[in-house]
């Protein structure tokens, strides 16, 4: 490719860039482009802020962290719209359980930190797995009380 050709796709691919990630301007390079993808670009970015500005869940008081067994994480619907479960990279193989247990934990206190409820997945009596049982501890050690699916912090 020429340098002049390598320098018309920057520009164009910049100005796509700028047309989809703020919503008046967008519109505005929409209007000033005869490219068609740009309308459908300035769409589909609109309908994600929207949705993703509705769903977030300390909007609603929530953390949004679900904790729980994975096979109750792993099954369809188990995760509402903005809320994630914990994942890190598995150190298992190369430093052992308790490395990755200790992954865990830093995890879970990290979102503990901001004192925003926890939902839990799993049954409360369901105690069989070690990493489950750290976060829930972890919620126990910080003075949290389980109560309707939730690990709430006690009030200050």
């Amino acid at each position: 490719m020429t340098r002049e050709l390598l320098l018309r796709l920057l520009s164009i691919l910049l100005l796509i860039a700028a047309c989809t990630t703020t919503g008046a301007f967008a519109a505005s390079c929409a209007e000033s482009s005869n490219l068609a993808s740009f309308n459908a670009a300035k769409t589909t970015a609109t309908q994600l802020e929207l949705d993703f500005g509705q769903s977030l869940p300390w909007q609603r008081g929530e953390s949004g962290l679900v904790i729980g067994r994975h096979a109750d994480l792993s099954t369809p619907g188990a995760l509402r719209p903005g809320e994630y479960r914990l994942n890190w990279f598995d150190v298992r193989d190369s430093l052992g359980d308790a490395a990755n247990l200790s992954v865990n934990q830093s995890k879970i206190d990290s979102v503990l930190d901001f004192r925003l409820p926890v939902r839990d997945a799993s049954p409360l009596s369901d105690v069989g797995s070690p990493y489950l049982n750290l976060e829930r501890s972890s919620a126990l050690g910080r003075q949290w009380f389980y109560e309707g699916g939730q690990w709430l912090p006690a009030t200050p």
